[in-house]
C-alpha cells in the first residue's frame, strides 16, 4: 500500500514538472513573444490593408459624421459621438484621407494589443497570457478590421486601458485608501468608463461589471468612488452637449429603441418581451462564443458561421471555472472574467439575432481568449482530479495556433491580388459591378452636379465617402396610417380605388388620367400570399364612376386583422419630403440583395419611392443625366417637380 502511494507521488510530482516546465518557458520568453505578436498585428494590419469602405456603411458613417462635426459643428448622432471627434481631431490636421484613417485603426489596433499585454503580465499565468495573445496577433478578423473605420480598434484600446488601470491599482491588495488619496484613481476609471460609453452605446455596460467586480471583494468604497467619477465626467458632458449643440438626452436613444423592439425594423411588431430577451441570450451566446470564435480560430467557415452547442457549453464552463477558480487565487483573472461575463451577457442579451456580425464580438475577443484559457489552465493546473489532462492545454494551443496561422496566411494570399491592384493605381477593384459603379456615380456627381441641390441614394455615407459631399438618404419607403388614410373621407367626399392589375377599360384610364391630383395614396392589401394594389382617389361622393373602380375602398382598408394586412403610402408627404431636403437629382443603383453574386434581384427602397411618387406625378422623374457601368449599372435621373403645390 505505501509502494503504491509512493508510486502516485512520483507520478503527480512528474506531471506537475512537466506543466511547470511548459509555463516557465512562456515565462522565460515573455518579453519575446510580446514583441513577436505585436510585430504580427502590425505585419498582418499592413498585409490585409484595405482602403475600401464597407457596403455596410456603418464606417462610411463615422467619416461623415467626423467631417459634419468639423466643418458644421454637427454632433455626431446615433453611434457613439466619441469616435467622430477623434477622427474630426485627425481630420483637422491631415485632411479627408480615408488610408490616414484606416492607418490610425492599425495604430489603435496595436496599442490595445500592447495595452492588453502590460495589463496581464506578471498577472495571470504566462501559458495563459502569450498564447491568447499570440491567438489574438494572428486572428484574421482582428488585422481586417485594424484597416476600417470602424470604432472597435479605438473602443478595444479604451478596453484595454480600463483593464489596465482595474488591474493595477485595485487587484493586489484588500486594502481600501482614503478618498483623499486615491480620489485621483477613481477619477480616471469613471473618465474611462465614461469615454467607452459615448463610443460605443456597449460600453455602458463595462459599468456594472467594474462595480460587481469591487463588489464581489466587498469594496464599497471603491464602488461608489468609481461610480461618483462616472456620474461627474457624464454630467459634465451633458451640460456641455446642452449649451454647445443644444442637444439633450443620451446619445444612445434611437439605438435603444431598436435594440428593444422585437423586429428594429418593424416598429409595429412592438417591445420585445421577456421570453425574446432570453432567446437572445442563447441563440446569441452559440452564434458569437461558437461560431464567431470558431471563425477567429480558423474553425469554421468565414461566410456563413455556424454555433456549436456543445462548444457554446464549454465556453460558459470554462468561463465559470476562470471565476470560481480565481476569485481567491487570481484577482486579474477574476477582473478579467468579470467583464466577460457582464458585458457579454449584457451584449447578448441586447442585440438582435439578425445582426450576427463579427465585429460585436472582437473586441471582447482576447479578454475571452484569457479567461477562457484561464479557467482551463486552473482546472489543469489547480484541481487534482484533472492534473492528469494538463497536455489537453499545449494540444489545444498547439492546434488552435496551427488553424489560426493557416486562416490568416489564406487571407493574406487571397488579399495579395487587391494590393497589386491597389498599387497600380485602382482603388476600385475587389469592389463587385454594382458597388463600383455605384462609387463611379458617386463620384462623377461630386464632381459634375451642382453643390448647392441635394442627391438622393440608398447609401448616402458612402456616397459621401466616394463623391465628396453631402447625400440625402433614402433608406426607406415611410408608411401613411391606414387610419389616417381612412380619415380623409367624410365631408361630401369619398375614397375610391383603381386595382392597379386590373385597369383594362379606357373609362377607366381617362379617369384616372383626369384625377391624378385626387390620388391620396397607393395602397397594397395583403392576405396571406395573395395581395391586391390599389391607387386610392378623394373624389365628391355625388360623383359617378365608370365600371371597374372599386367603390368602396373604407371596407377594404379597414381589414388590417388576422392575416391581412394593409400598407398605404402617401405621394405628396414623399414628395415634400424631397422638396425640402432640396433634392434635384436620384441614383438608382443596382445593388444586389445577395452580395456575392448576381441573381438579378436588387434593392429596391429608392426606385419603389420614386414609383409610389410618379403614381400621382407621371412627369416627375426626369431625364437620366449619367449612367455608370452597362451591367449592373448606377443610373442618376433629374427630378421635375410639379409646378402647384401637391394637394
Amino acid at each position: 500500500m505505501a509502494r503504491k502511494t509512493e508510486k502516485s507521488e512520483t507520478i503527480s510530482d512528474t506531471t506537475r514538472s512537466n506543466w511547470q516546465r511548459f509555463d516557465a518557458f512562456f515565462a522565460r520568453h515573455s518579453c519575446k513573444l510580446a514583441i513577436a505578436g505585436l510585430g504580427i498585428v502590425t505585419l498582418l494590419g499592413l498585409l490585409l490593408f484595405d482602403v475600401k469602405v464597407n457596403i455596410g456603411g456603418d464606417d462610411s458613417a463615422y467619416l461623415m459624421r467626423a467631417y459634419r462635426l468639423l466643418h458644421d459643428g454637427a454632433y455626431p448622432t446615433y453611434q457613439g459621438p466619441f469616435y467622430p471627434m477623434v477622427l474630426a481631431a485627425v481630420m483637422a490636421i491631415a485632411g479627408f484621407k480615408v488610408w490616414v484613417f484606416k492607418l490610425l485603426s492599425v495604430l489603435f489596433t496595436m496599442a490595445a494589443y500592447w495595452v492588453i499585454y502590460r495589463t496581464f503580465c506578471g498577472r495571470v499565468a504566462a501559458s495563459v497570457l502569450y498564447p491568447a495573445l499570440l491567438l489574438t496577433a494572428l486572428c484574421p478578423a482582428l488585422a481586417y478590421y485594424a484597416s476600417q473605420t470602424y470604432s472597435e480598434p479605438f473602443f478595444m484600446l479604451l478596453q484595454g486601458l480600463l483593464l489596465l488601470f482595474l488591474v493595477r491599482w485595485f487587484a493586489g491588495s484588500d486594502e481600501s485608501g482614503a478618498f483623499r488619496t486615491d480620489y485621483k484613481k477613481y477619477l480616471v476609471l469613471g473618465l474611462l468608463l465614461f469615454l467607452m460609453g459615448i463610443t460605443r452605446t456597449a460600453g455602458y455596460f463595462a459599468v456594472p461589471a467594474v462595480i460587481l467586480y469591487f463588489l464581489c471583494y466587498g469594496r464599497w468604497k471603491e464602488s461608489v468612488g468609481t461610480l461618483v467619477g462616472f456620474g461627474l465626467f457624464t454630467g459634465l458632458f451633458s451640460v456641455l452637449k446642452s449649451a454647445a449643440w443644444k442637444v439633450n438626452g443620451p446619445q444612445f436613444a434611437d439605438q435603444f429603441k431598436q435594440l428593444t423592439a422585437v423586429d428594429p425594423y418593424n416598429a409595429s411588431l412592438g417591445a420585445e418581451t421577456l421570453g425574446g430577451y432570453f432567446k437572445r441570450l442563447f441563440v446569441n451566446a452559440e452564434q458569437y462564443l461558437s461560431g464567431h470564435v470558431s471563425v477567429f480560430l480558423g474553425w469554421g467557415d468565414n461566410g456563413q458561421p455556424t454555433g456549436s452547442v456543445w462548444m457554446t457549453v464549454i465556453v460558459i464552463g470554462l468561463v465559470i471555472a476562470a471565476l470560481v477558480l480565481s476569485y481567491r487565487r487570481n484577482r486579474a483573472l477574476f477582473a478579467a472574467a468579470v467583464y466577460a461575463v457582464v458585458v457579454g451577457g449584457c451584449t447578448f442579451l441586447s442585440l438582435q439575432t439578425s445582426w450576427n456580425q463579427d465585429r460585436l464580438i472582437l473586441a471582447l475577443y482576447p479578454v475571452l481568449l484569457i479567461v477562457v484559457l484561464g479557467g482551463l489552465w486552473m482546472l489543469l493546473t489547480e484541481v487534482k482530479w484533472f492534473r492528469s489532462l494538463w497536455w489537453i492545454f499545449p494540444t489545444l494551443i498547439g492546434v488552435a495556433g496551427l488553424t489560426t496561422l493557416r486562416s490568416a496566411i489564406v487571407r493574406v494570399s487571397d488579399h495579395t491580388e487587391y494590393l497589386g491592384h491597389l498599387f497600380d493605381g485602382e482603388p476600385l477593384y475587389g469592389f463587385t459591378p454594382d458597388w463600383e459603379h455605384y462609387m463611379q456615380a458617386s463620384q462623377w456627381a461630386g464632381e459634375n452636379l451642382p453643390a448647392d441641390v441635394n442627391i438622393a441614394c440608398r447609401k448616402p455615407e458612402i456616397a459621401f465617402v466616394y463623391g465628396g459631399r453631402e447625400f440625402f438618404g433614402i433608406y426607406s419607403v415611410p408608411q401613411l396610417e391606414v387610419e389616417e388614410l381612412l380619415s380623409r373621407a367624410g365631408d361630401g367626399f369619398r375614397l375610391v380605388g383603381i386595382d392597379v392589375n386590373g385597369i383594362g377599360s379606357e373609362e377607366v384610364v381617362d379617369f384616372y388620367q383626369r384625377h391624378l391630383q385626387d390620388i391620396t395614396a397607393y395602397a397594397e392589401v395583403y392576405s396571406g400570399q395573395k395581395g391586391r394594389q390599389f391607387v386610392v382617389l378623394r373624389i365628391p361622393e355625388d360623383e359617378s364612376l365608370p365600371e371597374g373602380i372599386e367603390a368602396d375602398m373604407m371596407q377594404i382598408l379597414g381589414v388590417s386583422q388576422g392575416d391581412t394586412k394593409v400598407m398605404a403610402v402617401d405621394p405628396d408627404a414623399l414628395l415634400e419630403r424631397l422638396r425640402n431636403a432640396n433634392v434635384g437629382y436620384v441614383m438608382l443603383a443596382s445593388l444586389r440583395t445577395d452580395p456575392s453574386r448576381n441573381t438579378g434581384q436588387i434593392i429596391t427602397t429608392v426606385q419603389r419611392y420614386l414609383f409610389y411618387m410618379s403614381v400621382k406625378y407621371p412627369d416627375l422623374v426626369g431625364e437620366t443625366v449619367h449612367v455608370a457601368g452597362k451591367s449592373e449599372p448606377a443610373v442618376i435621373v433629374r427630378l421635375n417637380y410639379p409646378s402647384v403645390d401637391p394637394q
